[in-house]
């Protein structure tokens, strides 16, 4: 009876070990995205938050007078002991006054939490059920327990 019941505990407490870690998001780059700067090129930024969890919003630096920004910018995000079915990723011009939208996305993270790792290019859609191809985001994603 001990045992049982030791072994329950003990793979309650690898399940939970697994299910911390963190994930680790590599925004390389941007290719063709849609021009939103009047007299030039796009002052493009990224921003990446896991679906269900929008407190820990994070963005790359401003990559100025460019549709095919290069960031190389290394993100973390820490799940807390819990797996995340998305990350959201918003790609917006700087303004002087606000920021326009670029386009969007959802990821799904089935492939990074079965694999460890996943270098994907991803479609940036308008947002609001548009079906344009806004341009394109390269992304390298890690998770690590």
């Amino acid at each position: 009876m001990f045992c049982l019941e030791k072994c329950k505990q003990e793979r309650k407490t690898h399940s939970i070990i697994y299910t911390m870690g963190r994930l680790t998001v590599e925004v390389l780059e941007g290719r063709h995205l849609k021009n939103e700067d009047i007299g030039g090129e796009d002052d493009a930024y990224v921003e990446l938050w896991l679906l269900d969890d929008q407190k820990d919003k994070q963005r790359t630096k401003v990559v100025n007078n460019s549709n095919n920004p290069k960031w190389k910018e290394t993100l973390v995000f820490d799940l807390g002991g819990k797996k995340y079915d998305y990350l959201q990723v918003a790609v917006y011009d700087k303004d002087p006054v606000g920021q326009d939208h670029i386009g969007s996305a959802k990821v799904d993270l089935k492939n990074v939490y079965g694999s460890g790792e996943s270098i994907e290019w991803i479609t940036l859609a308008p947002g609001a059920g548009g079906t344009a191809i806004n341009g394109l985001i390269h992304l390298k994603m890690k998770y690590e327990n």
